[in-house]
């Protein structure tokens, strides 16, 4: 009997390493359900992604931080400004 391992990859694709990555379960879950209804699994996805940013075709979204200074509760705060 001969024991051939199972594989997702269609005869003749390329075979490469497997990678993980740290999602969490609910936006996991969205982006599958997003991919299931597009008919795409979500190895394509992420290869999609991944070979897009790679060739500086997607940016990682960018979030500009700006801090305010709070209101100190002292008694400057009573004294007239002017």
């Amino acid at each position: 009997m001969v024991n051939r391992r199972r594989t997702r990859r269609p005869n003749g694709s390329v075979e490469v390493p497997v990678r993980s990555v740290r999602v969490a379960d609910d936006l996991w879950e969205k982006a599958r359900r997003r991919a299931t209804y597009e008919g795409v699994t979500m190895s394509q996805v992420l290869y999609d992604f991944v070979d897009g940013y790679a060739r500086g075709l997607v940016d990682r979204p960018r979030v500009e931080v700006v801090f305010t200074p709070t209101r100190q509760a002292s008694s400057a705060a009573a004294e007239p400004v002017g």
